[in-house]
């Protein structure tokens, strides 16, 4: 079992504030990624879904946040790349 399907968890500090970040794998080419921190959010408050498909690292990503108080990102996306040439995906190899 390698860290990505174990999950991987990261503080980091910016100019800003303490981030929180993780991915978790789902399935083969699914990852589920997150990431919180308490003062990263710049408007008073924030809420946000969005879905994209056949783009690189498709998936649906939900925002939350309350100005300087709290701020979660959640994002279910593909590991791969979209190949739009060929309309398909490819893996970081290349490979279809």
């Amino acid at each position: 079992m390698n860290a990505s399907e174990r999950g991987l968890v990261k503080d980091v500090k910016n100019g800003l504030a303490k981030i929180r970040y993780g991915a978790f794998r789902l399935t083969k080419h699914k990852f589920l990624g997150w990431q919180v921190s308490r003062k990263f959010a710049t408007q008073p408050f924030e809420f946000s879904l969005l879905w994209n498909h056949k783009a690189h690292h498709a998936g649906i990503s939900f925002t939350f946040g309350i100005y300087k108080l709290f701020w979660l990102e959640l994002v279910i996306y593909d590991n791969r790349h979209w190949d739009f040439d060929n309309n398909t995906w490819r893996n970081h190899d290349g490979q279809a």
